[in-house]
């Protein structure tokens, strides 16, 4: 039964390996970034980022952080 058993495995294991496809990860990654990239919902994050980041250089509160942590040195 051990040597049915083993021929089994590496007929699963040869088939397994003729019928999947190479896949090169580096190339699935960067269309993948691509894609998520193009879409609507990074556009409005990063517009969303920008206007933060805006908001954050206009602020009172940066002013006030800034001066308290020049203060503390």
């Amino acid at each position: 039964m051990t040597r049915v058993r083993t021929w089994w495995t590496i007929a699963e294991t040869a088939a397994a390996a003729l019928s999947t496809p190479r896949v090169d990860v580096g190339h699935a990654d960067a269309d993948v970034e691509l894609l998520v990239r193009r879409s609507w919902l990074w556009r409005a994050g990063t517009r969303l980022a920008a206007k933060i980041s805006a908001a954050w250089i206009d602020s009172r509160c940066r002013r006030i952080a800034g001066a308290a942590a020049r203060n503390r040195r």
